[in-house]
């Protein structure tokens, strides 16, 4: 009877042992989800993702209609500046692909927030 509970408690201590090492595991470094890091945004009408917040900014890339974005440098709201020239205000913000991590800057007007 000593013998099997001996056995019992040894099996019982290397199960608890082996969940524990499970736990202190590192996690692997990845980009946070949207769901659980900043705000998601979504391209509503096709738009581009410029070098700077002003009209005559340089297009780093096209961003088509669903493309995915969250603000830039890991941050948890959007960066926005107001471009103002006679008859025209643009607001851009500066923001992140999640599909390639490329960072400029998006008309506001042309995102909705998925949260």
């Amino acid at each position: 009877m000593k013998t099997r509970n001996l056995i019992i408690l040894a099996i019982t201590i290397f199960l608890l042992a082996a969940c524990k090492s499970q736990e202190n595991r590192a996690t692997p470094t990845t980009r946070p989800t949207p769901t659980e890091g900043p705000l998601l945004f979504k391209v509503n009408k096709s738009t581009g993702l410029y070098t700077a917040p002003h009209a005559d900014a340089g297009m780093i890339v096209a961003l088509p209609v669903g493309t995915k974005l969250i603000p830039a440098r890991g941050e948890k709201f959007q960066s926005c500046k107001t471009y103002e020239e006679p008859g025209m205000t643009i607001v851009m913000c500066e923001m992140e692909v999640v599909e390639t991590g490329k960072i400029g800057w998006v008309i506001k007007k042309w995102m909705t927030s998925q949260h």
